[in-house]
């Protein structure tokens, strides 16, 4: 499998996860679920590495691997998603979205120095026709905001722009931390480390309680999340990432809107103007990009 294949089934897998954990975000709070979906994702790929990997492909990662895969656990998914959600609730998902976006095209210039990744002239403008055509598609699904004024509305714009700066510094430690290990293995670290992580600050708050009041479907669905999310879609991701590179991955990986969309039309929602020419000018990208 190719790295572009694999970060399209990533983007594929995360809009899934993401349309089935919506069912359970409103009955449990973000840390807590974050705790949940990580331990289960950690779970689920021990599994896999035990059951389903040849021991020859294993081996123990050196301290400069776990110390990358440190800092893409840190301040690619907690400091980062932490932020992201800040600012979602300063300036709305819309705006946070729109500057967040920006994190491929950071990655992209995060990694030539520190990876000797380069693009091409063509590959950079399908960087920004991709980008462009993204925020296009996330912003046709949003409801219209109210515009956010004064100092909220400027940290809230510092902290998307914090957030990817955040992933792609994450991005680029994983692609550094990851080169020659398992992908099953790199992801039981990873969500290990996130569980831990989250669930501490949820405990710090009184939150995991919540998890007890789960239903049985709710339980089923969260597994089900994990599966698509944190098993199928991260290792996939991590794939693409030692495959094609973090900049690249990235940006494929970030087409997950595009795959929200027939499973929006499929519930009921209105396809605009906006959203088709946001999934061309995607597309587009795309194309040049690989």
């Amino acid at each position: 499998m190719s790295g572009e294949v694999a970060a399209l089934g990533c983007a594929f897998f995360w809009a899934l996860s993401s349309a089935l954990v919506r069912i359970v975000a409103e009955a449990t709070p973000s840390l807590a679920l974050n705790c949940a979906r990580s331990a289960i994702g950690a779970v689920l790929n021990i599994i896999v590495l035990a059951g389903f990997t040849r021991s020859s492909s294993l081996y123990i990662p050196s301290w400069r691997s776990l110390a990358c895969l440190l800092l893409n656990l840190s301040i690619g998914i907690v400091i980062g998603d932490s932020l992201y959600y800040s600012s979602m609730r300063l300036i709305g998902v819309a705006r946070s979205l729109t500057i967040s976006a920006s994190y491929p095209l950071l990655t992209a210039l995060l990694s030539w120095p520190l990876l000797g990744e380069r693009i091409s002239p063509t590959g950079r403008a399908g960087f920004v026709l991709c980008i462009g055509g993204i925020v296009l598609v996330a912003r046709s699904a949003s409801p219209r905001e109210l515009p956010a004024a004064g100092r909220r509305g400027v940290r809230g714009a510092l902290l998307a722009g914090a957030a990817a700066i955040c992933w792609s510094v994450g991005t680029v430690a994983l692609r550094a931390g990851s080169t020659g290990l398992n992908v099953f293995a790199v992801n039981a670290l990873r969500l290990t480390g996130v569980a831990l992580l989250a669930g501490l600050l949820a405990a710090s708050r009184n939150e995991l309680g919540s998890l007890r009041s789960l239903r049985a479907r709710h339980f089923l669905v969260l597994v089900s999340s994990s599966l698509t999310g944190a098993l199928a879609g991260a290792s996939l991701y991590v794939r693409a990432v030692q495959l094609a590179g973090a900049g690249k991955a990235a940006l494929l990986a970030s087409t997950a809107p595009l795959f929200s969309v027939p499973l929006a039309i499929l519930s009921g929602e209105r396809v605009n103007a906006q959203l088709l020419a946001g999934m061309v000018a995607a597309i587009a990208g795309m194309a040049l990009v690989l």
